[in-house]
Parts: C-alpha cells; sequence; structure tokens
C-alpha cells in the first residue's frame, strides 16, 4: 500500500505503508527497490537529489533527505502538512497555528507566515497559493506567495486542488462533489 507517489526520471519515490510509512524508491522497469529512511513520512516532494517530507515520527516537522539516504536534516519546529517545495521554497500549512499557510527556505531558514486563514488542500503555481479556506466554509482563495495580495475565487466548498496552465482543477464538496475547473 503507498501514498505520495512521486516519479522523477527513472524512479518512483513514496510512502511504503506495509514497512511503517518510511520512504522507498524502485525504478519505473520495477527494478532496484530501495529503502530510504524509517521515519513516519508524509507529503513528500522530490527536487533535484532531494526528498522532502512531514516526519510524522517527529510530530510532523519537515525534513529532507538526499535520494540516496544520506543527510537527513530537519528543517523546522512546526507541526506541518501538505507541503509543497516550488522555487527554493517549501510552503506549508501550519498545524501548529490553525493550519495557516507559512513558507521557509529549503535550508530552514526565513520562516515566514502567509495569512491567517485556517486552510486545507494548498497547491503553489506560479506566483500564488492556492487553498481552501475554512475561514470562509472552504471556498477557494489565492494569495500571493509574498502573503501580501489574497482574493476569493469562488463560493464551492471545495478539495483537491491542482493547478494546471491558466485553470486550477478542485473537487467541489458543495455541488455534485464533482471535478470542476
Amino acid at each position: 500500500y503507498t501514498e505520495f507517489i512521486n516519479v522523477v526520471g527513472d524512479w518512483i519515490y513514496y510512502q511504503n505503508n506495509s514497512d511503517g510509512e518510511s520512504i522507498y524508491k524502485i525504478r519505473t522497469d520495477g527494478t532496484g527497490k530501495t529503502k530510504i529512511n524509517d521515519d513516519v513520512s508524509w507529503y513528500i516532494n522530490v527536487v533535484d537529489d532531494w526528498i522532502y517530507y512531514t516526519n510524522d515520527s517527529d510530530n510532523g516537522k519537515i525534513y529532507k533527505i538526499r535520494t540516496n539516504g544520506s543527510e537527513r536534516t530537519r528543517l523546522n519546529n512546526d507541526t506541518s502538512e501538505s507541503i509543497n517545495v516550488v522555487n527554493g521554497w517549501i510552503y506549508y500549512l501550519n498545524w501548529s497555528k490553525n493550519d495557516e499557510i507559512y513558507r521557509i527556505r529549503i535550508d530552514g531558514t526565513k520562516r515566514q507566515k502567509l495569512n491567517n486563514d485556517p486552510s486545507d488542500y494548498i497547491n503553489v503555481a506560479g506566483d500564488w497559493v492556492y487553498y481552501s479556506n475554512w475561514s470562509d466554509d472552504g471556498k477557494l482563495y489565492k494569495i500571493s506567495i509574498d502573503g501580501k495580495t489574497k482574493m476569493k475565487l469562488n463560493d464551492s466548498m471545495i478539495d483537491a486542488i491542482n493547478v494546471v496552465g491558466d485553470w486550477v482543477y478542485f473537487s467541489s464538496w458543495s455541488e455534485d462533489g464533482g471535478i470542476y475547473k
């Protein structure tokens, strides 16, 4: 049983729920299965030669580890969820602070709060962080990556956000549960 699948080059990185929710990798041809860590690992993002994840063995702190399993490093002290690693930043929901959106550099520095909204389902695209705003019944919002500009995009209760090109795809709880753009 696997979750948080990332395909990068010839490798598939994933959370192996059958082995303590640790990170594994396997070649796309099914060979070379390798265990990367022993942490309970969630929200895996593979960027360059690093795997970024929340470590549930350490109360949801954000960690990074090389794709070969070396240089495991803790990056923050917040209980973190739903990480997105984009352009040298890690965007995340800070569960310690009512699921507000924060960001830190990929080396763990420059921690910055972006909003005051209890948020969910973040997706970073371009200069925006798209999210479900629970202070407004789960409606779709976007906030600039510096946190200075916020905009409501619709009146549906949404989840599962994915931004592709000029479109925001999501499922709607307030409609029929279908997928919308």
